[in-house]
């Protein structure tokens, strides 16, 4: 009996080649969304709109692998995909207050999700520097678009084996929430008696 395994050997090694190139290229994507979300809490957005393009065309490449490797293209490329539609979405809210079209992203739905849930947590970042700085009207627009976007993730009620991670997400979400909330709240009250005891300050605001 004559069993041909050198060409199985030769597809799996092809296989192990593709597998390598994709943890490289999701590793780098990794990489350029972190320093994009940087930039952003820095106040570079000129910075940040060339990464999230750099992220953009290597994302493209990533897709490719798609119909290669399909039986390991989602487990290598969940996270890199999370961190790309973190960065993505934080970007777009900040310079245009809307988020990205779910299929101008080319990410998969999954970490797409879990994406927008980690965005929060940027968000929630951004919105106290502002308070900080004393911009209380604008802090309030983007608290608004967090509980909005809130608001929407709480629909996708899945299986944790369906969307990984989202629950938990999720629920450090919605105590991140009570918390700006109750800062927005206290910040606002302490504005507003810094007005009273000063109303000729309050005037030239």
């Amino acid at each position: 009996m004559e069993i041909d395994l050198q060409s199985l050997y030769h597809k799996l090694q092809i296989k192990e080649e593709k597998r390598e190139r994709l943890l490289a290229y999701t590793r780098e994507l990794i990489r350029i969304s972190a320093r994009c979300v940087k930039k952003i809490h820095q106040g570079d957005i000129e910075r940040a709109k060339e990464l999230i393009e750099e992220a953009t065309d290597l994302n493209l490449k990533i897709t490719e692998f798609k119909d290669e490797i399909p039986e390991i293209y989602f487990p290598i490329t969940f996270i890199g995909q999370q961190e790309y539609t973190e960065a993505a979405s934080f970007l777009s809210i900040v310079t245009e207050r809307r988020l990205p079209d779910y299929n101008t992203l080319h990410v998969e739905v999954e970490p797409y999700l879990t994406g927008l849930a980690d965005m929060a947590g940027e968000l929630k970042r951004y919105v106290i520097h502002l308070l900080k700085e004393g911009d209380l009207n604008k802090a309030e627009q983007y608290l608004d678009i967090l509980d909005s976007i809130f608001d929407e993730l709480m629909m996708f009620d899945f299986p944790e084996k369906m969307i990984p991670g989202l629950r938990k997400k999720m629920d450090g979400v919605r105590t991140m929430l009570d918390r700006v909330k109750t800062h927005m709240l206290i910040t606002s009250e302490i504005r507003h008696l810094m007005e009273a005891l000063n109303p000729e300050k309050g005037r030239d605001k």
